[in-house]
Order: C-alpha cells, then sequence, then structure tokens
C-alpha cells in the first residue's frame, strides 16, 4: 500500500511537471507569435516611411534582403556623421590655422596671436603643428621688425 501512494504521488509529480513544461511553452509560442507580428509591422512601416532603393525591388528581392540590413545601414549611418564631424573640425582648424598664417604675413601679428591662441595645440596633427610653428615664426619676425 505504501508503494502504491509513493507511485501515485511521482505519477501526480510527473503529470504537474509535463503540465507545466506545456503551459510554458505554449507561453513562449504565443510571444514568438506577437512578435513576429510586430516585427513584421515594423519593417512595413520602415519600408513605407523611407522610399530608397529597397522600395523599388521586387517582392522576392524584398524575401531574400538579410534582416539586419537596417541596422548595418544605420550603423554606418553614425559612422560616417562621426566621421564627417572629426573631419569638420579639422578643417576649421586648417582655416584658422591658414587665416592666421596670412594674417602674419600680412604684418597683422596681433590679430594673428589671438587666433593663435585660441587653437587647442594638442589637438593638432603633425602638418598642424608645422603650419602652427611657421605661423608662429612669421609673428616673431613681424614683431622684431
Amino acid at each position: 500500500m505504501a508503494n502504491d501512494n509513493k507511485e501515485t504521488k511521482q505519477n501526480r509529480s510527473m503529470f504537474l511537471y509535463t503540465a507545466l513544461i506545456f503551459a510554458v511553452a505554449l507561453v513562449l509560442i504565443i510571444i514568438a507569435f506577437f512578435g513576429q507580428k510586430n516585427i513584421r509591422e515594423l519593417r512595413t512601416s520602415t519600408a513605407q516611411a523611407v522610399p530608397t532603393a529597397a522600395a523599388t525591388k521586387s517582392p522576392e528581392e524584398k524575401k531574400t534582403r538579410e534582416p539586419d540590413e537596417l541596422a548595418l545601414t544605420a550603423n554606418a549611418l553614425a559612422d560616417a556623421q562621426k566621421e564627417n564631424t572629426e573631419l569638420k573640425a579639422e578643417l576649421n582648424t586648417y582655416k584658422s590655422l591658414a587665416l592666421a598664417y596670412q594674417k602674419a604675413e600680412a604684418g597683422e601679428t596681433a590679430e594673428a596671436e589671438a587666433m593663435l591662441s585660441e587653437i587647442d595645440t594638442q589637438a593638432l596633427t603633425e602638418e598642424q603643428k608645422i603650419l602652427y610653428d611657421q605661423t608662429e615664426k612669421v609673428i616673431k619676425k613681424g614683431k622684431e621688425q
């Protein structure tokens, strides 16, 4: 009798574990279904909001497109914007250095010195340092005369 009672408890326990696993599986299937549906809706709304070359592709080509293409494009855009900002800052530094050099050559040493004092010498590249040093030499020559 004790053995029978032990087996029924084990059977009940196995039944509960099986029911629990089944319930978790159902919940996961439902979550996956709605997640996939949401992703599909986001892709269609994004494709409608941003007409690009992808909009001119045939439906078969759209199906074969990699799902991460939009993420890769967004990352490439962020990298390009960062590089663009860095290049603009470098160009502005070159412009300031060139203008300071031009003013120093024209004899406007006070203005050239003021422009050089605004430039961060620690952030200069090797080429920019050469132009900076040449401008300082021209300013010194202008002061001596």
